[in-house]
């Protein structure tokens, strides 16, 4: 094997080369499929160039995500939770319309190179407005008057942030389409011959790779995010570093990690997409408004977002404040959640492989269902989960464990349900959902209408589960008309089948 293989590699094994070997080596280096170690080189080659994107977009949006957890509690309260508000529909605003035109005319690593940018700058902004406070808090902690310079950086820092954040996560997931269609094709290479692929066994070996991908992702990105988060306090509380200090590191940090990420390898999909319009490119997440299951599929971004906004929008400056009395250990609870989200998702990518992604789907919608229950408790005394103590811990697990299928399950979901062309498209409404809920909830949160916020997130996480046991029925409706004759419409891909079990059929 050594010696085909290195033959192989090197281009040298032809027919004269190999019976140059002795003969019972020569051959059987003849009988194997000449193709076996260059692919092996090429998934390897292609496994590599995704952790390096892994790696360097998990460290520059670590120093993003904690701006976001600490704005309400480092800059004026309503001014945080309106620059996040600002944030997240520009997002949307992005993803819908920006993104698929940049990464769809430039390419995947362009558009995560743009997006990585912009995320710096956001934190350089955000460095400056933490330094622009009139009068601090009457404690001593958080901003009570704010400068106009500081309104002026966070607004802007948030919108350049959010026209790079709709970029940057499309290009992320057209990146990973790349790669799960090179590792499918160089699989499929490296079969046996005459031991070939049928179509299931094909879509098996796709869905595989997209759990595996998509837990390798999440594992690395949500613990460097862990890591960011855990030194952001350590820095703070114990070195005696004022916020701003820090914020001026992780922006050093964020460029640092941009450089790297330009000077790596790009991954080009299998088939090039067919020449389109910039009309086309960027209405490419608005074609699949007509497929159902874009609907039916986005609940888990839209309670994601709203849990988001209701942690950081008024759990971490109310509840927490009053429990722990102070808003020191917001660091150390993102990190919490980070932590607890980037081992769950290596977990849940085995039991997605082994038992279907529907168990997980429920799981994460009930973690979040569960956050919103609980913040209505008003036990002890009225005060509700701020005289918890330090049982207020329970809302970071769940949303870690939450996080954890988010950043793992539900997008091996959408790789599967939209995979080739159509993953930039699905990939930017899935960034469209999450944020417009993200928006809807920070605003809500600067209204001091919490109500709403929890009402909206009991509808919406109980709602998950049944919806997505619609879109796989519906798509196995989809795949039986196919079989069975009945034509397949170009706009439909039935190639996405996810695990099909026993479970996802009685569900359905």
């Amino acid at each position: 094997h050594d010696v085909c293989s290195f033959g192989a590699r090197s281009n040298q094994l032809t027919s004269s080369s190999a019976t140059a070997l002795p003969w019972h080596i020569g051959n059987y280096c003849s009988a194997l499929p000449s193709t076996m170690s260059a692919s092996e080189d090429e998934s390897r080659r292609y496994r590599w160039r995704f952790l390096v994107m892994s790696w360097t977009f998990s460290v520059n949006h670590a120093t993003v995500t904690t701006p976001i957890i600490y704005a309400s509690s480092v800059l004026v309260y309503r001014l945080g939770n309106y620059a996040n508000a600002i944030l997240y529909i520009t997002t949307m605003l992005s993803s819908l319309t920006l993104a698929p035109l940049v990464n769809n005319h430039f390419g995947a690593k362009t558009g995560l190179l743009a997006g990585l940018i912009a995320y710096t700058i956001y934190v350089l902004c955000f460095a400056l407005a933490s330094l622009s406070c009139q009068q601090p808090g009457d404690d001593g902690e958080g901003c009570a008057v704010g400068s106009h310079a500081q309104w002026t950086l966070a607004l802007a820092g948030s919108f350049i942030g959010g026209l790079g954040a709709g970029v940057l996560w499309t290009g992320q997931g057209a990146f990973f389409t790349a790669v799960v269609e090179r590792l499918s094709e160089a699989e499929q290479q490296m079969e046996v011959a005459g031991q070939a692929e049928d179509e299931q066994d094909t879509q098996d070996a796709r869905q595989r790779i997209t759990a595996e991908l998509s837990s390798t992702f999440a594992f690395w990105y949500l613990l460097i995010e862990c890591v960011v988060k855990i030194l952001f306090t350590v820095l703070q509380k114990y070195a005696m570093m004022k916020a701003s200090s820090v914020f001026f590191i992780w922006f050093g940090v964020a460029a640092l990690a941009t450089a790297v990420f330009a000077c790596s390898h790009d991954v080009k999909p299998v088939k090039q997409p067919q020449p389109l319009s910039v009309k086309q490119k960027t209405l490419s997440a608005v074609v699949l408004w007509k497929d159902p299951k874009i609907w039916l599929l986005s609940f888990t971004n839209l309670t994601f977002g709203f849990s988001v906004a209701w942690l950081n929008g008024y759990v971490n400056p109310n509840f927490l404040h009053e429990a722990l009395h102070s808003t020191n250990f917001i660091g150390f609870l993102g990190a919490l959640i980070a932590g607890l989200a980037g081992v769950s998702s290596k977990l849940f990518g085995c039991c997605a492989a082994r038992f279907g992604k529907g168990p997980l789907v429920f799981l994460g919608a009930a973690c979040f269902l569960l956050i919103a229950c609980l913040s209505t408790i008003t036990a002890p005394d009225g005060k509700g989960p701020g005289g918890w103590g330090w049982y207020i811990l329970v809302f970071y697990i769940l949303q870690g464990l939450g996080r954890g299928v988010y950043e793992s399950t539900n997008k091996g979901i959408f790789g599967d349900f939209f995979p080739g062309a159509k993953g930039i498209g699905a990939f930017a409404n899935s960034m469209v959902q999450g944020t417009l809920s993200s928006t809807v909830g920070f605003v809500l949160a600067a209204t001091s209408r919490q109500d709403a916020m929890i009402y909206l997130l009991i509808v919406f996480a109980g709602l998950t589960f049944p919806c997505y046991a619609m879109a796989r029925e519906l798509q196995r409706r989809e795949r039986n008309a196919c079989e069975a004759g009945a034509g397949k419409d170009d706009s439909t891909d039935f190639s996405s089948g996810d695990e099909f079990s026993s479970q996802d059929s009685d569900t359905g």
